[in-house]
């Protein structure tokens, strides 16, 4: 019993990568929905366990502590650096064996977004931080794994990116990270956020309180 899983919605898939992609389409959902909730419903016995009962954490920093022990031997991330920043953190530090990879298939290419409120009331004060984080000196110091090793989304032609090529290539990337061609080769879109909502709400039905 030393398996969990965290988010109900994140990652639903199933068939081809793109069909479920777009707006929520009830009768593909419908579909397939009923072999999920068997398969998560009948994994349950292998599940970390908490007073006899599989435990499903309210947050990702619950289950942390437990993978760093050794308690709990496999830890879902949308980070492909949380092994490696864990690892080398002086905060309850992962043991080193401890090693990051990608699924065949499914793996969940996630990306971040910085956005100001319409009614924001510092919209100048927005600007000033949100361009700042989109600068590439930013961008170069949360992609250093002693930072926190993210990848970052920008375009590569850009005048301000090209200056920043070679500090770029002086990153490291930690053993225990997966290269950016294999998460490339595996991985899939984010579901659209309709599915999301429906997926949490059943799971909630078919699996929690089943």
């Amino acid at each position: 019993r030393h398996f969990f899983y965290p988010y109900a919605g994140d990652g639903f898939q199933g068939g081809s990568k793109s069909d479920l992609q777009g707006p929520f389409n009830a009768e593909i959902y419908n579909a397939r929905a009923p072999a999920v909730w068997a398969i998560l419903n009948e994994i349950e016995p292998s599940l970390y366990q908490r007073n006899g009962n599989p435990y499903y954490p309210d947050a990702h920093d619950d289950i942390r502590p437990l993978t760093g022990n050794e308690t709990v031997w496999i830890d879902f991330s949308f980070q492909h650096t949380e092994a490696s920043t864990r690892i080398q953190t002086d905060n309850s530090p992962w043991p080193v064996h401890m090693q990051a990879y990608t699924m065949n298939d499914g793996t969940i290419a996630d990306t971040n977004y910085l956005a100001i409120p319409i009614n924001a009331q510092n919209k100048e004060a927005a600007l000033t931080a949100v361009n700042y984080m989109s600068s590439a000196a930013s961008m170069f110091t949360r992609a250093t794994p002693e930072i926190w090793g993210a990848l970052q989304a920008f375009d590569p032609s850009a005048a301000e990116i090209k200056e920043w090529d070679v500090a770029f290539n002086y990153i490291n990337r930690h053993e225990a990270t997966p290269t950016v061609e294999e998460l490339a080769a595996a991985r899939t879109t984010d579901l659209h956020i309709d599915y999301v909502n429906k997926i949490n709400e059943d799971w909630v039905t078919n699996v929690l309180n089943a």
